[in-house]
């Protein structure tokens, strides 16, 4: 074993350290990226050290003062400067974005401050809006180019306050309006507001992952090949998930939001106070934050990740129970760990609840749900399979862990995926174990949608429409001003930039049956990533190209040349 590998298992041990580490140990060993975590248990810190490594090429160890990134976890400190102006009196959660940000469109529906801070707005994510563009999170994008895309959408996924879909747009906005009240920089109002007074003296909004900060670890992600590789992203990041800071310093944060010490009276209430949608039911979303209850015991956390890092902040207040983890290796099951450490702290204080449990992919009764599912007429799409021995859902290509809400899967069962404001309802029939059912998806207080079962489309994809050529031809997206050619090819249906210097992720449109396609991006393990939905008009002629891909539902192409759209 390497000297800087031992340097990182130094920290604090405590009773429960030995099977904290079992948990760690695919990461636990010389030459490996990995983790460094702290848990705190009724303010003291139990355990504390760090897996594998923060630089494999010149093997540099984790300690306390290893910098890391925050990603997705730097909303709740983001939500922090908005209510620090909200007790100030400089604004109200109820206020119009537009008062603040007047170039925002008016979509005819009032975006509240509110709005953006629960992910209940519609706005499509501007982060991911590029993909149309064939331009990953490894292009160089600025932070004012990123808000010209969101500037520039002119529909809603949804009336705001009807759903929750988790988009970066919202917090790049929040960071607008506090730099716009403040006169500062968002970076220069944390560092001030924020983290000198906590003395989280190596903790700052840093713009770009790439900047050269000193005891920083480098973030990686594993290659098709399984090699380890470098994580980019080159996007100029605000408060959506800019933050840098070390596990001494997040520390600090976790012991002032335990007491409850700064930024305005009840900050703790005002950041976890229940959200709702406009018909009343309860999200798990709160203030850049999610609340739920884990097998009995309240739950406070916010993880998330970027190219090469993740990060989980987690906060179980009842118990007195403090977990944060940093992660310099973009594995997303990592972040399933610190609930295992709940489990490993709090054994003999949880129970099996209901509200809580994983379904088991293994039970008998789970196999007729299995496959994929989708809705013609509305361009959903579903997969049900198995990941180890849980249920789980890919939508728009993104994961989730399914949940049993009301017991036995019998006859309008209900399932809820994880970090989703969407239920799934089935409609099996118990005394026929061997067909697949119907499912109701239910996205927040919208109609319920019908979803029929579809052959796997790897598989079996169903047969082009008779009339295939009326899809080729030029596609305009007035939003990110990119053009999309379609083209009838060796009897596929094919997708290309009408720029030649780059490329999409995805190239062959998979029939799904009607109108409706999918596009099946390489390495990823679902078949839900890219939805496509040629649109007619009353005359039956092609005129528009529907996308969705995650977290952006229904982006409109308009048809502007080829086939009969004239």
């Amino acid at each position: 074993m390497t000297e800087a590998y031992l340097k990182s298992a130094e920290g604090i041990r405590g009773h429960w350290s030995d099977d904290i580490d079992a948990l760690f140990s695919p990461w636990d060993k010389t030459g490996s990226p990995g983790a460094i975590i702290a848990v705190q248990y009724q303010g003291e810190v139990v355990h504390q050290r760090g897996y594998g490594v923060a630089n494999i090429e010149d093997d540099v160890p984790f300690t306390a003062d290893t910098v890391l990134r925050l990603g997705l976890t730097s909303k709740h400190l983001c939500v922090t400067c908005v209510l620090i102006l909200e007790h100030r009196g400089q604004l109200t959660l109820q206020d119009d974005v537009r008062k603040f940000v007047p170039e925002l469109p008016d979509f005819g529906s009032t975006i509240t401050i509110w709005h953006l801070l629960t992910m209940t707005s519609g706005l499509c994510d501007g982060v991911n809006l590029p993909l149309f563009a064939g331009l990953n999170t490894g292009a160089a994008f600025t932070r004012q180019q990123l808000l010209n895309i969101g500037l520039s959408q002119r529909q809603l996924m949804f009336e705001p306050g009807d759903d929750c879909t988790y988009s970066n747009t919202n917090y790049a906005l929040l960071s607008v309006i506090i730099e716009r009240i403040s006169e500062s920089s968002i970076a220069e109002f944390m560092a001030q507001e924020i983290f000198q007074p906590l003395a989280m003296n190596r903790t700052a909004l840093v713009p770009w992952m790439n900047r050269v900060t000193m005891h920083k670890a480098r973030g990686y992600n594993l290659d098709e090949q399984g090699e380890y590789v470098a994580g980019h992203m080159m996007m100029e990041l605000c408060g959506d998930g800019g933050i840098d800071s070390t596990i001494t310093d997040m520390l600090k944060w976790l012991n002032n939001y335990r007491d409850d010490r700064h930024f305005g009276p009840d900050f703790r209430q005002r950041l976890e106070a229940e959200s709702r949608l406009n018909d009343g039911r309860l999200l798990k979303y709160r203030l850049g934050i999610e609340a739920s209850d884990y097998r009995g015991a309240d739950k406070v956390n916010h993880a998330g990740g970027m190219p090469g890092y993740l990060c989980d902040f987690a906060w179980f207040p009842e118990q007195d129970l403090g977990i944060v983890l940093f992660t310099n290796l973009m594995d997303a099951m990592m972040l399933m760990l610190p609930d295992k450490v709940v489990d490993i702290v709090l054994a003999d204080q949880l129970i099996e609840s209901a509200e809580t449990t994983f379904v088991s992919a293994s039970r008998e009764d789970i196999a007729p749900l299995l496959g994929v599912y989708g809705n013609l007429e509305t361009g959903q799409l579903i997969e049900l399979t198995q990941l180890e021995d849980k249920l789980v859902c890919f939508m728009l290509g993104e994961l989730n862990l399914m949940l049993e809400r009301d017991g036995l899967l019998q006859s309008a069962k209900s399932l809820i995926a994880l970090d989703l404001a969407a239920a799934l309802e089935s409609n099996l029939d118990g005394d026929d174990s061997s067909s697949r059912p119907t499912l109701n998806l239910i996205l927040g207080c919208q109609p319920p949608i019908p979803l029929t079962p579809l052959d796997d489309p790897r598989q079996s994809p169903a047969d082009l429409p008779t009339d295939a050529v009326s899809f080729a031809g030029l596609y305009h997206d007035p939003v990110t001003d990119v053009r999309h050619k379609v083209q009838l090819q060796d009897g596929q249906l094919k997708v290309s930039l009408a720029a030649p210097m780059l490329d999409l992720m995805w190239q062959v449109l998979t029939p799904l049956g009607g109108d409706m396609f999918t596009a099946m991006i390489d390495s990823e393990p679902s078949c839900t990533n890219v939805i496509a939905r040629f649109l007619r008009n009353a005359q039956g002629r092609v005129t528009q190209l529907d996308y969705s891909l995650n977290r952006c539902r229904n982006v409109i192409f308009n048809k502007i040349d080829g086939g009969d759209s004239k």
